[in-house]
């Protein structure tokens, strides 16, 4: 569910005629209803929602929650959804047809650059290859991702960092060549403003003994 501690995506649905029949008492002491839910999300086009603090603090626990409450959390974030869909101003914007394709061109330029870390790609290369401008390229990954291409792909690498530091003997060197770093003085800088600790720090706390001091000898 939740690779390299980011949620790839979580789907829910919603049967509003059972929510109307037998809501939480949670949902109806906030003046949820589901009859104004259909007509503000269920009557036109899908609708976006832009990222923002108030999801942010909704979304952030699920990241570091125990596997054993995940379900639990998850069932909490649902009812928290809800009371903010409810609440929210109307600023949604309803996706056209247009926006839909390009939406679909940014998920394969996600998975493009999530599966080949070792490798490094401009967004002029990007633009290039999938046809698409630039500054459409850098706009709607952001919308769609919440962040901006070069950030959001140096916390993925330092994600994936963290996954083989812990569940492999791979010298740091060669991991920092995996996720697309080329010196592995480039790679501790960028892991550490990030996971503030060096990767061979966070390796120890893992209780993983460093393979880099065999490293020089091989």
């Amino acid at each position: 569910m939740f690779p390299l501690g980011y949620s790839e995506g979580i789907s829910i649905s919603v049967d509003l005629k059972q929510l109307s029949s037998i809501c939480p008492e949670v949902l109806k002491n906030a003046g949820v209803e589901s009859d104004q839910l259909r007509d503000r999300f269920c009557s036109g086009k899908p609708s976006a929602i832009p990222s923002c603090s108030d999801l942010e603090h909704i979304f952030a626990p699920l990241f570091s929650a125990p596997v054993s409450i995940r379900i639990s959390l998850l069932k909490l974030k649902v009812l928290e959804i809800l009371i903010y869909l409810s609440n929210m101003k109307s600023e949604h914007k309803e996706l056209t047809q247009y926006f839909s394709q390009q939406t679909e061109l940014i998920k394969e330029i996600h998975q493009q650059l999530t599966e080949h870390l070792d490798q490094r790609f401009t967004i002029a290369e990007l633009s290039k290859q999938y046809l698409i401008n630039t500054s459409t390229l850098k706009e709607i990954f952001k919308a769609v991702y919440g962040q901006p291409i070069a950030t959001y792909m140096k916390e993925f690498r330092v994600r994936q960092a963290m996954k083989l530091l812990r569940e492999t003997n791979d010298t740091i060197a060669d991991i920092a060549s995996q996720v697309g770093y080329q010196t592995q003085g480039k790679f501790s800088s960028a892991f550490q403003s990030i996971v503030k600790m060096s990767p061979s720090e966070y390796r120890k706390i893992q209780g993983i003994a460093p393979s880099d001091s065999f490293s020089k000898t091989l």
